[in-house]
């Protein structure tokens, strides 16, 4: 049997926090960037970016 990912319905705002508590979770990863790496990922920007891309994807719909 193929596996199925059931996705709940979220609001805008729901979403929102799941992608913060999403990113609080990679702090790990995150601490881990080579400091000898130009473009460093900070929680910031990964989170940003998430939204950006959600919101164009919601407006492009």
């Amino acid at each position: 049997m193929k596996k199925s990912i059931i996705v709940p319905s979220l609001t805008k705002e729901e979403f929102y926090e799941s992608l913060r508590l999403a990113v609080l979770n990679c702090q790990d990863y995150l601490d881990e960037v080579d400091p000898n790496d130009v473009k460093v990922i900070t929680k910031r920007n990964l989170f940003e970016t998430l939204v950006t891309m959600y919101d164009t994807e919601k407006d492009n719909q």
